[in-house]
């Protein structure tokens, strides 16, 4: 894992819905090149309890880590485990909702160069401004 300005790796972790999450991860990768410092976690054939289980277990393996938590729908499952682990373990994870592929492409392009809290407002952006009405 690469290291920021600050020195300290900022790991992501996507979370969500069946299939979405490692799709996002390979759809990133294919375009980036690679998908280092990404781990992904879905909601399939895992209870509310194991998810959270899971989580919990990433984060304490990456002590030394910051955290970046992709959750793919706001106000779902997946959102109110994603808090409750941050809530659990203050001060070193950013949590982003809505998460789509420009802001994992932009992850895996700046995560080396950025603080947390750069990294999470750039995705925040990134979330924002890549969205278009297109032409009719």
């Amino acid at each position: 894992m690469t290291k920021n300005k600050n020195s300290r790796p900022i790991l992501g972790i996507i979370v969500g819905h069946g299939g979405l999450p490692r799709a996002f991860q390979e759809v990133a990768a294919s375009i980036v090149g690679h998908s280092h410092g990404i781990v992904i976690v879905s909601n399939e054939n895992l209870s509310a309890a194991e998810m959270e289980s899971r989580l919990d277990k990433i984060v304490e393996e990456h002590p030394k880590s910051n955290i970046l938590m992709f959750i793919d729908l706001y106000g779902s499952s997946c959102a109110h485990i994603g808090a409750k682990v941050r809530r659990r373990h203050p001060g070193n994870i950013a949590v982003i909702y809505g998460t789509n592929l420009p802001m994992l492409v932009r992850f895996l392009y700046y995560r080396d160069r950025l603080n947390l809290t750069e990294l999470a407002e750039l995705m925040q952006r990134t979330g924002t401004e890549e969205i278009r009405l297109g032409p009719s």
